[in-house]
C-alpha cells in the first residue's frame, strides 16, 4: 500500500479516487507518521467485508451446538 499523508490525500482525493477505482492501487492515509484510514477500490473492500464474514463463521464451529449437523445437512441439499 501507498503511504500518504492526510494533507496529501485531501489535495489530490479526486486522482487518488481514480488510482483506487481503476488502478487497484491502496492507499493508507497517515497522521503524524500513524495510519489513520486506507483507500482501497470498492472490489478490494467487498474481499476483506467476506473475509471477515468467514472468520466470524469460523469461530462458531464447535462453539454452536448442532452447527456441523446443519452444515452437513445444508451440502447434502446442494449436493442433491
Amino acid at each position: 500500500m501507498i503511504k500518504i499523508s492526510v494533507t496529501e490525500a485531501r489535495a489530490n482525493l479526486s486522482a487518488i479516487l481514480s488510482k483506487c477505482a481503476y488502478g487497484n492501487e491502496q492507499y493508507v492515509i497517515m497522521r503524524r507518521n500513524k495510519p489513520v484510514a486506507a483507500l482501497v477500490s470498492v472490489d478490494d473492500l467487498g474481499i476483506v467485508e467476506q473475509h471477515e464474514e468467514r472468520k466470524g463463521l469460523a469461530s462458531v464451529v464447535g462453539k454452536w451446538e448442532g452447527f456441523e449437523e446443519i452444515v452437513v445437512r445444508r451440502c447434502r441439499d446442494i449436493a442433491e
